[in-house]
């Protein structure tokens, strides 16, 4: 199964990630650089408002694990809403 996970390198994330690193086919995402050497490699820095590389990183993914998030409420208010264009399939 191939597994996409958000926020790979946050402490959730990490936990996450090596849960299902030997098992599966994992990718993590994340806009900070992993902290364990072990993993560095199944994490790539991405910004998930690029839509474009979202989309080609998860083009072969079966399940998405979303675990990134703004935390500041403060922040979420003062910048201007990304509309997106937001679409799902079931295989």
């Amino acid at each position: 199964m191939n597994i996409l996970i958000t926020r790979a390198s946050g402490q959730i994330g990490l936990h996450v990630l090596e849960r299902f690193v030997n098992k599966h086919d994992v990718i993590g995402v994340d806009l900070k650089p992993c902290p364990i050497k072990d993993l560095k490699d199944f994490v790539v820095k991405c910004d998930l408002r690029n839509y474009e590389l979202v989309r080609e990183i998860a083009s072969d993914v079966d399940v998405v694990i979303h675990l990134a998030a703004q935390v500041s409420v403060e922040k979420s208010c003062s910048i201007q809403p990304t509309m997106l264009k937001v679409t799902s399939s079931q295989r």
